[in-house]
Formats: structure tokens, sequence, C-alpha cells
């Protein structure tokens, strides 16, 4: 499936299930049926299958994560389309219920299949909930926290459920993280022996189940490492009792930090030294202590120097692979997702020797054009412990189809009061762009894009030479194919360039341009002094800005301005402030707006007493 195109898939609806390495259900085979009813059914097939037999199910719940969105029992469900509605944190509540519904669903399956008295059920969190989520625990107010260190962050629900043993209702407050749950599992299944499995971190609280002694813990260590970030070293280590949490020397703002979580839930007052009681004292040495002898994972390997070249239906990324060297990377790999459904496209998992290093490359083809994808890349240490996690930022849009070749021909002749210019038509692609059109270079010297333009709007090329937009239409129609410069200087000699173009009139970074083999007209062509023209009326004021919207700069294009008529130029924002201007200028072409901020602003050209007025947006930066 490395080179499949995935369409649709969403997390609640018309999702796409993996299960043992292939696609089990395409979208069309779950439209408007709810992932976690799947999910159900196919459990509740798994225990009728093996209910004369010991057996495990792993379920990790698609509830109740983001995307916030009604629940079949929520009238808005039936109208929902994932496809263009937005989170909405209201449903959460909603999804929270439906979680409550499944795990009763289950419960009430094993009662129906009569095992419920030999079967233990678990329920967990992993995390928690997410910021901007509010909550009441034990009659108090609790913000989400999740990705915090905070007891919002990692104190989650753990409920067992086993009727007939287990006493109903009864609450236990031992400490319990999840390297826990192997050795519980390995007790409640008459496991003894665990020393193939070498040194275990968890303790059973199997016996704590039943109310028995047991070995409960007297601390929990954590060593956060998050994926999300890839360039720097975020790893979070703290220890800590019912009581008291010790962060060490890192800790996001808490680096040393001191608390009574007992009393300081929020991890709002750190605790001094020289204020500590003889018995925090002791705890902190304790704690201190666990932190100094606790092995630490090696250094992340780091990839760096990230650089991407995207086209229509490809991207090729690279990145600087470096190790510590004395953990040598062992793995690296890259994925890549649609941005708009978080659909995996591909994955691609490299095995590389001890010595790898340096340059680190991947191509990808077969894309769709105008598309956002996210490209992540990933290297990891030889004893698997720690890796970069992606870099996840590094999202991008696939441009349009570039044109299919070069015009045939390039004409320009001297007439009236400017040159002429007409060519051949360029082949434009049937599909993959939405607008197509010509860029003109030219010069008094030899014109030349200095770099490659793709992905770039106009305003943005850099050029040996003056660049205009001189055609541009929606396909399929053809842009036209002649144009008049009328500004060029008498008595000098010009060279010009032909750049055909498409483009997918919604973001700049979608730009294709054809550019081996632009066509150059013969060098030479002049405006002689005896064919310029008398000064006239130069008619109606017309002016278009391109493109519009823009995340850069915008190129006002002015009809025409003789000597004796030129224009001024302002341009305000919302609130009437001049942010551009230019007064008595003559010329085609201005270009500005690379400095502002993203809102609407208005351009406004007068000459003589004509006046223009074009309202523009000035996107940001995706």
């Amino acid at each position: 499936f490395e080179e499949l195109d995935i369409p649709g898939g969403y997390r609640y609806e018309d999702q796409i299930l993996w299960g043992n390495g292939e696609i089990r259900l395409p979208p069309n085979a779950t439209h408007n049926i709810y992932t976690d009813d799947v999910l159900m059914q196919h459990i509740f097939s798994f225990i009728d299958d093996n209910k004369n037999n010991p057996f495990f199910v792993y379920y990790p719940m698609s509830l109740a994560h983001t995307p916030w969105t009604p629940t079949p029992d929520d009238p808005a469900y039936a109208a929902w389309n994932p496809t263009k509605s937005i989170s909405d944190s209201s449903y959460w509540p909603s999804m929270v219920k439906y979680t409550d519904k499944i795990v009763g669903k289950i419960l009430q399956h094993l009662r129906d299949q009569g095992l419920d008295q030999n079967t233990i059920v678990i329920f967990s969190g992993d995390n928690g909930t997410s910021y901007g989520l509010h909550s009441v625990f034990n009659g108090q107010g609790v913000d989400g926290g999740k990705a915090s260190t905070t007891e919002w962050g990692t104190h989650v629900p753990l409920m067992v459920y086993w009727p007939g043993h287990i006493t109903g209702g009864s609450i236990n407050n031992d400490l319990v993280d999840f390297t826990d749950f192997f050795p519980t599992f390995a007790d409640a299944a008459g496991v003894t022996d665990l020393s193939r499995y070498g040194t275990l971190d968890g303790r059973s609280f199997y016996p704590r189940l039943l109310g028995q002694a047991g070995n409960p813990r007297d601390w929990v260590f954590c060593n956060y490492s998050p994926k999300y970030t890839v360039l720097i070293d975020s790893t979070v280590r703290w220890v800590n009792t019912k009581t008291y949490k010790l962060y060490d020397n890192t800790g996001w703002g808490r680096s040393g930090n001191f608390y009574n979580t007992a009393a300081d839930i929020n991890e709002i007052h750190p605790l001094r030294d020289s204020l500590l009681t003889p018995g925090a004292k002791a705890a902190k040495q304790a704690l201190q202590y666990i932190l100094d002898t606790m092995p630490k994972y090696p250094p992340k390997p780091v990839l760096s120097n990230f650089i991407a070249d995207v086209t229509a239906n490809s991207i090729t990324v690279k990145a600087d692979v470096v190790s510590d060297g004395g953990n040598p990377i062992v793995q690296r790999g890259s994925l890549l997702n649609y941005l708009d459904t978080s659909n995996l496209l591909f994955s691609d998992n490299r095995v590389a020797d001890n010595s790898i290093s340096g340059t680190f490359q991947v191509t990808r083809t077969r894309l769709v054009p105008q598309r956002f994808y996210k490209i992540c890349l990933y290297a990891m240490n030889g004893n698997s412990s720690n890796n970069t996690g992606f870099i996840s930022s590094n999202c991008f849009v696939t441009s349009s189809t570039p044109p299919i070749s070069q015009p045939a021909s390039f004409d320009a002749n001297t007439g009236g009061c400017g040159i002429i210019l007409s060519w051949g038509n360029a082949s434009f692609p049937p599909n993959g762009a939405t607008k197509a059109g010509y860029l003109l270079v030219y010069s008094t010297g030899m014109p030349s894009l200095v770099s490659n333009p793709n992905r770039k709007p106009p305003g943005n090329i850099i050029a040996n030479g003056q660049i205009i937009p001189v055609s541009e239409t929606a396909l399929p129609a053809v842009p036209k194919l002649t144009d008049t410069l009328k500004t060029l200087s008498r008595d000098s000699s010009y060279n010009f360039l032909l750049v055909p173009y498409t483009w997918d009139g919604a973001n700049d970074s979608t730009y294709s341009y054809l550019t081996v083999g632009a066509l150059q007209a013969v060098s030479s062509i002049a405006i002689k002094s005896d064919t310029a023209c008398p000064e006239k009326n130069p008619g109606e004021l017309k002016i278009s800005v391109f493109p519009n919207p823009s995340q850069s700069r915008f190129l006002l294009v002015v009809n025409y301005s003789a000597p004796n008529h030129p224009v001024s130029i302002k341009v305000f924002d919302i609130y009437g402030n001049a942010v551009f201007q230019r007064s008595n200028v003559s010329g085609n072409t201005f270009s500005f707006g690379n400095s502002f901020a993203a809102g609407v602003y208005f351009v406004k050209v007068q000459r003589d007493s004509d006046t223009k007025t074009i309202k523009i947006l000035k996107g940001t930066t995706w």
C-alpha cells in the first residue's frame, strides 16, 4: 500500500481501518457507521470465537479524542460532514457518554456469554484531557492538561471490573504506572517466572485487586520525551510519591523544583530548601537519589538542515542525520500523510549500518497536484530507546501541473509607441491546474530567471530584467497571444523571455512554471525615436492586482500611463492608514506588500481626475 492514494477516511465517520497490515474496511464499507461501533462489533466477534479459550483483548478506543464531533446519540450526527465540519468541543461530553455506552455494551456481552465471572476488565486513560476542556474532579474544577507534566496531564482513571473477585465500589490509592501492567497480567495468568524478560520496572498490583497486601510501589519515575519536538532534547524527568514530586534539571520551567503535590496539585508553589521540614527534607533527598541513580536514555539523534523540493506530483526531502557517536543509529525512515485527513499514505522503514550519518534523502512520487501533505523523517538509536520523533512541521502543498510545452514562436516588432509582442500558444495540462498564463522578462541585457521560480508568485521571482504578467486566463481557455509594451525607453534595444505558468488560483505555493527552453526573442528589438507617437489621452484608467489574495507581494498593473498623465498610488488598511504610496509616477507595474501584515487593504490609483480602487487580501503564510 506504499503507493496507494487514499482520498478519504476520518476518525469517526467514513473511516479506513487497517488490520494485519492491510486495509480491512475501506470508507465505502463504513459510510455513516460510527468508528467505535465498528470496533465494538469486532470485539464481540473475537470474544464469541474464543470464549472457550483464554483470550486477551486490547482496545485503544477512538473515543474521546479530537476532532470533537457528534455521536450517533446526537441529533446533529446525521447531517455532520467530516470533510467540511470543524471540531466542536461542545460535543465532548456527549463523546464521554458514548464511551460509557460502548464499555457498558462490552460488559453486557461478557455477561450474556457467561464470561463476566472469569474475565478481568481494566479501563484506563492514556493522558489527561486536552487543553480547553473543563471537568470537575472531587468537586474541584479541572482544566485539561494533556501533554503537561502536572497531575492533569499524567493522572488518569484506572478502573477494574471482575465480579465475584473484586469488591464493588472499593477504592485503592496506590501509585500505579503502565510498567505495572505486564507483571499484573502475568500474575493474573499464574505466570510466576518472568526472568526470561530481564529486569522489569513494574510491580504487580494483582494482589491489591483482591484486597491482599501485595507489594505496592513507593514512588513513580517518569522520563517524558514527547515526539513532537525534534531538534532539541526536550526530555523531562521526575519522580514522585503520593505527597512529593521532584524534577531533575530539565523540567520545562520547573527545573529542579520540589513540590508537595498533595497540597499544591497545580505545582504553583515550589518548596524552598531553607523552609523544608525535616520530613520534607528527607523525602527530597530520597527522591534526588532516585533521579541520580536512574539510568538515562542516550541523547536523541538529530535531523537538521531539512530541505524539501516539491513538484506537482513528487517531493524530495533530505536532512543531515547526526548521532552522538556512542549510540549508533540503526534505523531511519519516513512517513507521508495527507494533512487534511491524517491518513497514512506510506511508511518507509530503513535499517542502516552502525556508521550511518550525513545526508538522509527520500523521494516520493505519484502525488496529487494542489494537495496538502505532511512529510516526516525520523532516526533511531541503536538500543531503540530514543529517537528524534518526527519532523512534523514540514507541511507542503504540491504545485499545479506545469505547462506541457513552450510556444513554438515568439516575435517582437516596433509599432507606434512601443513593441508589439506575439507568440504561439503553449500546451497546458487538461487538469491539475485552474489558471494558465505567461510571464514576460525583458531587459536591455540578457534576461534570465536567477532561481527556480516554481511555487513562487510573480512578485517573489528574482530575474535579470523586469517581470510582468502579460496574459492569464482560467483553463481550459487559452491565454491571449499578443501584448504591447508602451513604456520602454526610446532608442534602446531589448531582449525578451517568455515563460508559461499554471496556478490553482488559491495558494501562492501552487504556481508551476515551464522554464526549460523558454522562448527568447532576437536581440536589438528597439523603439526608435522616430517611432515615438505624440502624447494623447490615455483613455480610461484600468488597473488590476495580481495575485489577489497573496501570501507575499502584490503586483499592480496599470493599463497605460503616458508621460504627461502620471498616476498616484496609495494603499490603505481598513482603518484608513496609508501603508504604501507613490506620487506622480509613470509605468505599468508596481510591486508592494511584502512587509504588510495579514489583513484587508484597499489600493487607490488616481490619474488626473480618474480614480480606481481595488480591495486586496494579504494572507498568512501556512
